[in-house]
């Protein structure tokens, strides 16, 4: 569906699928979708899977993981299954904390995105990144 298309976060279908893939879940998910320079789609990973009321992302795997598909951009999207899509102090620490991480590595975070609910918030589209 997404192989070898360029990805927009604000696509309906991009949204659907993380609501789909991401919103049916009791327990925090957090998933990784890595692109190439041109955004382009290499392939999506889950990269956490938590409890109820968080997930916990380990940096080294995941860095490591960017570097073997020679990814220059990452779209983060976890769930939030309290319903509410909007992003907690640990949610934008830890995106904040990633980011200038990534930027160090020649690669973007372009979105974190959190599905709660029906509703799906981006951090990129509220200035948030």
């Amino acid at each position: 569906m997404l192989q070898g298309r360029r990805l927009d976060t604000a696509d309906p279908n991009f949204l659907e699928f993380l609501r789909r893939t991401l919103g049916r879940s009791d327990d925090e998910r957090l998933l990784g979708v890595f692109l190439d320079g041109a955004d382009t789609f290499i392939g999506a990973e889950w990269l956490a899977i938590g409890v109820t009321a968080e997930v916990e992302m380990a940096f080294r795997p995941l860095i490591t993981r960017i570097l073997d598909l020679g990814a220059r951009g990452l779209v983060l999207a976890h769930n939030h299954p309290s319903g509410d899509p909007r992003p907690s102090a640990t949610d934008r620490q830890t995106t904040h904390r990633l980011q200038a991480l990534l930027r160090a590595l020649d690669c973007s975070l372009r979105d974190h995105l959190i599905v709660g609910g029906r509703g799906c918030y981006s951090m990129a589209r509220a200035g948030e990144l």
